[in-house]
């Protein structure tokens, strides 16, 4: 598992104070550290024997990935990119979802959708669901 860094702050830019400012508001950044530590820092190159690439959200330098590796690529937007993609899932953007958003402070907010989705848009959450019941198979 790697986490994309976006933005890197310019120099002399305030990345965080004691009032407002927040160095990591993405708490998916910092639940993907939670678990796989250090590592899941985007590394330079992918280690040899990467088999398969799941980009999920939008940003991805597809120019950066390996290749001859499959890319299952899971986007809310159409966009160029996403024929680079062995597989594409349209899924979800938030307001055609309900969910929930954890802050930085570990504070759980629910928000409701308020939009339908098309029939063939997927939630995230939903696919995900979907490949962890798959079976395991040795190949």
């Amino acid at each position: 598992v790697f986490v994309k860094r976006d933005h890197q702050p310019l120099p002399g830019e305030v990345v965080e104070d004691d009032f407002l400012i927040r160095a990591d508001k993405n708490p998916n950044t910092a639940g993907a550290r939670a678990v796989f530590g250090a590592q899941a820092d985007q590394p330079a190159a992918f280690a040899p024997g990467t088999d398969l690439v799941l980009v999920w959200g939008e940003g991805c330098n597809f120019a950066d990935l390996p290749r001859g590796v499959p890319i299952v690529s899971l986007q809310s937007y159409i966009a160029p990119e996403n024929g680079f993609a062995d597989v594409f899932i349209p899924i979800s953007n938030q307001p055609e979802r309900s969910g929930t958003y954890t802050n930085g402070d570990g504070a759980t907010r629910a928000f409701t959708r308020c939009v339908p989705k098309a029939p063939a848009v997927q939630d995230a959450a939903d696919v995900f669901h979907a490949l962890a019941a798959l079976p395991v198979t040795a190949s």
